[in-house]
């Protein structure tokens, strides 16, 4: 059974490396370069996960959480990011956030820690 993800980076490069792990885990991948995009995305999609970076240009990961948690209370979003935790990030624990991932990680480490949340497709198992 195919998953679907949303992946959420405003850098090509990453959206095109993870996505590839995404795909060797199993998931149907869509991508998205923005927080405004995401939202979009999301409405249109309703995909089983949202995996996303926090610092983007323009609506950041927390605006970009909050507005799909308003619309969808049940959607399972995990953040990611290469700096350290802010207030922010408490806020969104509260209101239900899926995982937080810190970068730099591996496609292993992803995998992993998809598999620890019990999110990875059951072809991938």
């Amino acid at each position: 059974m195919s998953s679907s993800v949303l992946l959420v980076d405003d850098n090509e490069d990453l959206l095109e490396c993870i996505g590839s792990f995404l795909k060797i885990g199993g998931f149907n991948v869509r991508t998205a370069q923005n927080g405004s995009q995401a939202c979009i995305e999301y409405q249109n999609a309703r995909p089983d996960l949202v995996i996303m970076d926090i610092v983007m240009g323009g609506m950041d990961g927390y605006d970009t959480f909050f507005q799909i948690k308003d619309a969808d209370p049940d959607a399972k979003v995990i953040l990611m990011t290469g700096f350290q935790k802010k207030e922010r990030f408490y806020e969104a624990e509260k209101r239900g956030l899926f995982g937080f991932i810190e970068k730099p990680f591996t496609g292993k480490q992803l995998l992993d820690y998809l598999s620890e949340k019990n999110i990875l497709p059951t072809a991938a198992m």
